[in-house]
């Protein structure tokens, strides 16, 4: 079974492409996965439904509903940093993300990428 570890713009991308990545993310690794955000991922969320322009609040609330309702699991991290680094700290995840700036860090640790194209698949990088 694969680890997937949901970055912030990949929940919000439910909500802003219209894509179900729960069942894109299955079909694109032919195999069970189970799903996991970092505990500061929710912070992030609610941060921005006060901070952002009326579509990213939106997509944010929706994201935040989504993790009440899937079976998603929270890694429990215990500092107050930045959420893309603590993604790069977990081992054993593929990460997914559309972030470009995390996406060249991920690379250059060689840590496997699930990201969003054409704004409708999901494809392992």
């Amino acid at each position: 079974m694969k680890k997937i570890l949901l970055d912030t713009n990949f929940l919000m991308a439910i909500y802003q492409f219209k894509i179900d990545i729960f069942e894109e993310t299955k079909n694109a690794l032919m195999e069970n996965v189970e799903f996991f955000i970092i505990d500061k991922t929710k912070n992030e969320l609610e941060k921005l439904i006060k901070t952002s322009k009326l579509s990213d609040s939106q997509a944010a609330k929706f994201a935040l509903k989504v993790l009440e309702k899937k079976p998603i699991k929270i890694i429990k991290t215990a500092e107050n940093t930045y959420v893309d680094d603590l993604i790069l700290e977990q081992k054993g995840y593929i990460v997914a993300t559309v972030d470009k700036e995390l996406k060249q860090k991920l690379k250059k640790e060689k840590i496997q990428i699930l990201t969003i194209k054409q704004k409708k698949y999901i494809i392992l990088e």
